[in-house]
């Protein structure tokens, strides 16, 4: 079997076929997949900003630094927690539109600090389209000031 990590999902039957052969570039597919979630169900992940708690950050900053595909909804619960390591993922984030994008776009809705603004702004400046979209969204909402 040939590894190609730069896939970024794998069968646990793949995984362990190239375990079973010795590829050391399994490890971080190992790690994902026991730790993060599939595809689907996503969504609830950004739930955990609404704990409120120490160990909902920690488990969410985990999930965002572990789960490539997960960071939209891990950083829209860091978002919610006010933690500021949401803003090592929020461009990545940005880049995850589809169901996963609505929870972080609520998340900056509802928790939006002038600090977000700033980096929105500066990420905006770069031609960054995404970040474009989400000031044009909070200024329309009025959450972030002209």
């Amino acid at each position: 079997m040939t590894w190609k990590e730069e896939r970024g999902y794998w069968s646990r039957e793949e995984v362990e076929a190239a375990m079973r052969q010795g590829n050391p570039d399994v490890r971080a597919a190992l790690d994902r997949l026991l730790f993060c979630r599939n595809s689907t169900g996503q969504n609830e992940m950004s739930l955990l900003g609404y704990l409120g708690t120490k160990e909902a950050a920690e488990t969410a900053y985990a999930i965002a630094q572990r789960c490539p595909h997960a960071q939209a909804t891990a950083t829209a619960a860091l978002v919610r927690l006010k933690d500021p390591r949401a803003a090592k993922f929020l461009p990545q984030a940005l880049e995850q539109w589809g169901q996963d994008q609505e929870a972080l776009k609520r998340a900056l809705l509802d928790a939006y600090t002038p600090k977000l603004g700033q980096q929105l702004l500066a990420l905006e400046a770069k031609g960054h389209e995404q970040a474009g979209s989400m000031v044009k969204l909070l200024k329309a909402a009025g959450v972030m000031k002209e």
